[in-house]
């Protein structure tokens, strides 16, 4: 969670989106939100994060039973989604914290 900025009540969105699946994990989001624990910064993250990586178990089952190496597939999706949420965070929102700052 560091890595992103992200405080520690992101982390139970982020796992359940990880193991359950996007539709679980975004309930789990919305609640989260509708508590007020996380900002629009947060939520944006959590979200991007989960776009590239959700569903770690079931996807990479699916594709295996294919004939995809599941290994790749989880290095190739981990990488991607580590560093597209890592530029989202040093990038996002930017404009609107010099706007607060004037």
């Amino acid at each position: 969670m560091r890595i992103f900025q992200l405080p520690s009540e992101a982390s139970l969105p982020l796992l359940a989106g990880l193991i359950f699946g996007i539709t679980y994990g975004a309930g789990v989001i919305l609640q989260a939100a509708r508590d007020g624990h996380l900002s629009k910064r947060d939520l944006y993250l959590i979200s991007t994060f989960l776009v590239i990586f959700h569903s770690l178990f079931e996807d990479t089952m699916l594709f295996v039973a294919i004939g995809a190496n599941g290994f790749i597939l989880i290095f190739v999706r981990l990488i991607l989604a580590v560093g597209i949420t890592f530029i989202a965070a040093r990038f996002a929102f930017h404009e609107q914290k010099q706007s607060l700052h004037r």
